[in-house]
């Protein structure tokens, strides 16, 4: 019996080393398509976003006198980092490139503070993260492209919901630290830019599900104290989502 247990927990050692491999390779992947095969494969949405932020970074301004907006002003991207890294660098792609590994990087934060509220494993996290940063295609308007390389138009959008849910899971034991204070500051920071930039649609899309879903799994059983934080955070983001649509409105 004890050679069957030691049995499996080398394996089960072995699983997650397996894992860990596989994760740094995928994200070794994105990290090495930024930055040397970002030219490549240069689509209209892409070139677009390009010339924005160099706009951005040669006017020293967030919002162009001379742009035309369309649908959506594309702060919630990553051209917004991008054209800060262009007034140091001068150089675009490369600019875009640590802007989407400064992305990915808080993605995997993100990720991890996700699974780790739930009680997942360090397997159950490893396959987690080798699901998400698997880099399954390379096409325009596809998952990776729109993600994790060159404009990664939907990033924000993908990262919100499961932002949000970190933050309200968190344990009740660290809503006072100063961690998750940072972690909601930093949420609702990233959550108005996205309002402001591509209007009501995030709070619908982003917002409003998971608020939906935690009235339909928690209604108002939690004890007081947890509820309290829940409705914190919905208030929040109905709050935040307000003072975006309406900053879009006057500028």
């Amino acid at each position: 019996m004890f050679g069957l247990e030691k049995l499996k927990s080398k394996m089960e050692l072995s699983s997650v080393i397996i894992l860990l491999r596989a994760v740094i390779a995928e994200l070794m992947i994105l990290l090495y398509f930024n930055f040397f095969h970002v030219k490549e494969g240069i689509d209209q949405d892409y070139a677009s976003l390009l010339y924005h932020g160099m706009e951005m970074a040669k006017n020293h301004r967030i919002l162009l006198d001379n742009w035309s907006y369309s649908s959506t002003a594309e702060l919630d991207s990553p051209m917004m980092l991008a054209a800060l890294f262009m007034l140091v660098i001068h150089n675009p792609f490369y600019s875009f490139a640590m802007a989407n590994v400064l992305n990915i990087a808080l993605f995997v934060v993100v990720l991890y503070i996700l699974t780790d509220n739930a009680g997942a494993s360090i397997k159950s996290k490893l396959i987690a993260y080798a699901l998400v940063f698997t880099a399954y295609d390379f096409g325009v308007l596809h998952y990776t492209n729109m993600l994790f390389i060159r404009g990664g138009q939907f990033f924000v959008k993908a990262l919100l919901p499961l932002f949000f849910i970190a933050v309200m899971t968190m344990p009740k034991e660290k809503h006072d630290s100063w961690k998750v204070r940072v972690l909601g500051v930093l949420l609702y920071l990233i959550a108005f830019v996205s309002v402001f930039s591509s209007g009501i649609s995030v709070f619908v899309t982003c917002f409003l599900p998971v608020i939906i879903c935690f009235f339909m799994y928690y209604g108002f059983s939690v004890k007081d104290n947890e509820q309290k934080h829940y409705l914190i955070h919905i208030g929040l983001s109905i709050v935040i989502t307000f003072a975006g649509l309406v900053c879009e409105k006057i500028f």
